[in-house]
């Protein structure tokens, strides 16, 4: 099934629409620290605070909107706010009790559904 299909499909029939995923920032928040602590001159680590700064004050509006709509789901029973999350992908350690399998590593992927209305959530591991 494509992801235009899936867009489509859920739009049609349950009126869901869908933003941008939230990709792992981690990764770009620690590389920009990195280059603001590091950097000598004065000029370009200022242009490097103020991205910095745009970089929170974006992640706060979001937050900031998604409490808003969790709020609308607790008081407007036609409303549900459903969020979905793609947990970091945690490796398992490298078991050596013999074998091939168990030399091959394994990961554990978190995928976290939680309901707006009631705040009840839960994980498919």
């Amino acid at each position: 099934m494509s992801k235009m299909y899936f867009r489509k499909f859920f739009n049609e029939h349950f009126r869901v629409s869908f933003g941008k995923p939230k990709y792992d920032n981690y990764q770009r928040c620690d590389k920009l620290l990195n280059k603001i602590n590091t950097e000598n001159s004065p000029t370009q680590k200022k242009a490097l605070e103020l991205e910095e700064s745009l970089r929170i004050r974006k992640a706060e509006t979001v937050y900031d909107d998604l409490k808003n709509r969790n709020a609308i789901a607790k008081t407007r029973e036609a409303d549900e706010l459903i969020t979905f999350v793609f947990q970091r992908n945690v490796p398992l350690p490298v078991s050596f009790s013999g074998g091939l399998f168990h030399k091959i590593q394994l990961w554990v992927h978190n995928f976290c559904i939680t309901l707006g209305s009631s705040g009840e959530s839960s994980s498919l591991i």
